[in-house]
């Protein structure tokens, strides 16, 4: 679509500007990698043995797969996926890239999100980053969500939010009939948080 030729040419001017750099030290990287052999090592990996299959919460029982707090209240996800813990050098540059204008960690953090959910071979439909405020976006410059979930819908062929916002827009465009529906369906609508892209807007 003509969003995901926006989306790949935005990738590659920020691939430019800000180059490959290791998740943990900073340095330079390969465009392949995430982490430089000397950081490889130091990455606090989240493994799934004795954590449940859901929230990936610690497992008592493995036979199930599944902790009693889901077995009991079972949470409205289907399953929970994490690449790493939040802790040591990884939290710093996970912290610098949220909140100290380094958007050059979301190339890192991609390659690691797709390594992670490649292995883990689960299946999806289309990416959606979690919003920002209007007011955290401006002050920020970037949804460091969004950036990631871009990079991951283009390696995994899948749709992204834009996408997803355009299908809509064409729909009613070109079956009136549909458009009317909702609209006697949906009277009102809430925005509740403010995403940077006009078409919500239509």
């Amino acid at each position: 679509s003509e969003v995901s030729l926006v989306v790949g040419f935005k990738s590659r001017i920020l691939g430019i500007a800000f180059p490959d750099t290791c998740i943990v030290c900073g340095k330079p990287v390969t465009s392949k990698e995430y982490a430089c052999p000397k950081c490889i090592a130091k990455i606090p990996y989240i493994t799934p043995q004795f954590k449940c299959k859901t929230c990936l919460g610690f497992l008592h029982d493995a036979e199930n797969g599944m902790c009693g707090a889901c077995l009991l209240n079972a949470p409205n996800y289907s399953r929970l996926i994490s690449c790493v813990k939040y802790q040591g050098e990884v939290q710093k540059t996970i912290r610098a890239y949220k909140f100290y204008n380094r958007p050059d960690y979301h190339l890192g953090y991609s390659k690691l999100a797709c390594e992670v959910l490649e292995k883990s071979s689960v299946c999806f439909d289309a990416v959606l980053p979690i919003p920002l405020y209007k007011k955290t976006y401006d002050k920020r410059g970037y949804n460091q969500s969004a950036l990631i979930a871009e990079k991951i819908s283009e390696y995994f062929g899948v749709l992204y939010f834009d996408d997803l916002l355009i299908m809509p827009i064409k729909l009613f465009k070109e079956y009136p009939e549909v458009l009317e529906y909702y609209q006697e369906k949906y009277k009102y609508i809430l925005v509740d948080i403010f995403l940077k892209n006009p078409l919500i807007f239509q």
